[in-house]
């Protein structure tokens, strides 16, 4: 579909319109990925940050460098997770999370397998109950026909 716009003093504007409706795509375009991921393994970043602490303290010029790599990954924006006293926060908060979700998981199984078995008693008693009924009102039709 080609329109002629606007033709003013021998300007002549073509704007070229092509419309397919069965391609339209209203996704949001797809990030590039970035080859530096932020870890997510605490612990693993916990043993790198004391190794690194470790480092810094016996070579004073590695300390100086890696406080300027810091400020300078600070100033483009990205989370440093290098701090030791916060990561062994966050690994003991995570741990104790974990932990309590695994104490409410069983509890949860332990719970629900006890109900069933309530379920299930309930359901056999029922079962004898009606079972003794049937028998009795048999017996009752027998005892009226003698």
């Amino acid at each position: 579909l080609l329109l002629s716009i606007c033709n003013v003093k021998n300007v002549t504007i073509n704007i070229k319109m092509s419309v397919s409706f069965n391609k339209l795509d209203f996704r949001a375009p797809k990030k590039a990925a970035s080859w530096r991921k932020s870890c997510t393994d605490y612990k693993q970043l916990l043993v790198r940050a004391e190794h690194r602490q470790e480092q810094e303290s016996q070579d004073t010029d590695l300390a100086t460098l890696r406080k300027w790599n810091r400020a300078r990954q600070k100033a483009e924006g990205s989370k440093l997770k290098d701090n030791v006293q916060l990561l062994k926060r966050t690994v003991k908060r995570r741990e104790k999370r974990s932990n309590s979700n695994k104490k409410k998981w069983k509890e949860r199984v332990h719970m629900q397998k006890k109900k069933t078995e309530e379920r299930q008693a309930k359901r056999q008693a029922n079962v004898r109950k009606r079972v003794t009924e049937k028998r009795e009102r048999k017996q009752v039709k027998r005892d009226k026909r003698r």
